[in-house]
């Protein structure tokens, strides 16, 4: 009886445990040379929730997070995105065209300050390919 009332509250830490990890600039860089995101998205939980983002300029996130996978810009909109991968699978054959994908998403204005920051989820059908 007193072994049942001992895997409890070992359970109930381990359901506890989300994973999260506190963001280190320097991991999220190497990460981003080696093209390997094995701890990019937990990371990005604790960024977004923790560091002062809105309103800094281009350059300081850049300086923070090094350059982005992707950059999409809308002149007409006066705003542009940058990317960051978190996570990405490929498709069963091991074609990198990614059925999920995960990225860190900062919206700029015109004047180049973050105006937002999200954490965006893509799940692909292989027939959108």
């Amino acid at each position: 009886m007193k072994q049942k009332y001992f895997y409890l509250p070992v359970f109930l830490m381990l359901l506890s445990c989300k994973g999260d990890k506190k963001f280190d600039a320097e991991v999220w860089k190497k990460e981003a040379f080696f093209y390997d995101f094995r701890h990019r998205s937990a990371m990005a939980e604790d960024l977004v929730k923790n560091y002062p983002l809105k309103s800094k300029s281009y350059a300081q996130i850049d300086s923070l997070l090094g350059k982005p996978q992707d950059v999409s810009r809308f002149p007409e909109r006066e705003v542009f995105y940058t990317r960051y991968v978190l996570e990405a699978e490929s498709d069963r054959f091991g074609v990198y065209s990614p059925v999920t994908t995960k990225r860190l998403v900062f919206e700029f204005g015109k004047d180049s300050l973050v105006k937002s920051c999200t954490i965006e989820d893509t799940r692909y059908l292989l027939d959108d390919f």
